[in-house]
């Protein structure tokens, strides 16, 4: 599944849930239908249809009022004793692991946190959200919070962008892991299609209580010189290096592809070593490459500080001569 499929799955979502709705208050302005509630523990979780209110006046001749009119969009309400504490207000609105979550169902790496069950590992019942902002392509956000007996706790967002994530289970303590890919190249010298999404796998960290870049589970060790040489040879010969003259558009994404996931992985030397061997060209367009891949778009990946990190590079930012 993928980002048209989260589209497909949003509009199935407002259909569903617009046939559950209640009649409409009798104010005016923009009003709310509640379709989804749950309870967990002493808090009513609610998830609801924005609609703009429609004047009773404002019907046809024949005296019927006006319909009111969707927003096409939707919010999530955490209340306590009746008052509300926590909101989230996008395209769409979903509990995890419900229509909006696109990523693989096969993968039984996955996993889908009950709601009002644990994610992060705590004792207390927690809440994970999927928001959607609409669009072919963008953007989901997962949002998560703690229901603590007097009041709810935000432990930030996981942001999936244009793909997906996931909760797996990766190491031995109880907190589940996050799955997603960095959007920092989408549409970095090649279409949406043809796009580098590097994997990243995100741990709750308690100190911060937000998801943070896992080096320790993102760390692998370096390929050795013959196994660099086997891919450096693969990526030299991709025919798209001869389709279109010696500009960007013909270098082949599977070169930054295998290069990012040395760098994600904290074997930068690795990558400079892969590019040197498989770039057909000369060393002064190999140099540009390597500025605008290195220097400049990873520089504005959102993990950029911790990518830097695991590579034991200078977390500078992008560079004044870099392409916009």
């Amino acid at each position: 599944m993928g980002a048209w499929s989260r589209f497909l799955a949003a509009a199935v979502l407002s259909a569903a849930l617009a046939g559950c709705m209640p009649p409409p208050p009798a104010s005016e302005g923009p009003v709310a239908y509640p379709a989804d509630v749950r309870t967990i523990g002493g808090y009513r979780i609610e998830v609801r249809n924005l609609f703009e209110r429609k004047s009773a006046g404002g019907g046809d001749a024949g005296g019927e009022a006006a319909e009111d009119e969707p927003l096409d969009r939707q919010e999530l309400r955490i209340l306590r004793g009746g008052q509300e504490l926590a909101k989230v207000e996008d395209a769409k609105i979903d509990y995890f692991g419900g229509a909006l979550s696109d990523f693989d169902r096969s993968d039984k790496r996955n996993l889908v946190p009950a709601i009002g069950g644990s994610v992060t590992g705590a004792a207390e019942p927690e809440l994970a959200v999927e928001s959607y902002s609409g669009g072919a392509h963008c953007c989901t956000t997962v949002h998560l919070f703690r229901l603590g007996a007097e009041r709810p706790q935000p432990l930030g967002t996981i942001e999936g962008g244009n793909f997906p994530v996931a909760f797996r289970q990766l190491d031995k303590d109880p907190a589940l892991e996050a799955a997603t890919y960095d959007n920092a190249f989408a549409y970095w010298k090649a279409s949406f299609a043809e796009s580098v999404a590097p994997p990243v796998i995100l741990k709750f960290d308690p100190a911060s209580e937000r998801y943070r870049f896992a080096s320790a589970l993102m760390r692998a060790p370096a390929p050795n010189a013959a196994a660099l040489k086997r891919k450096a040879q693969a990526i030299r010969r991709d025919r798209q290096w001869k389709q279109r003259g010696d500009g960007d558009e013909n270098i082949p994404p599977a070169l930054w592809d295998e290069m990012l996931t040395l760098i994600y992985s904290g074997n930068g030397a690795a990558a400079d070593a892969l590019l040197r061997q498989a770039w057909p060209r000369d060393a002064t367009t190999r140099a540009v490459f390597r500025h605008e891949l290195i220097d400049c778009q990873l520089r504005r990946s959102m993990y950029w500080p911790d990518i830097a990190a695991i590579n034991n590079w200078r977390a500078d930012p992008p560079g004044a001569d870099c392409p916009d």
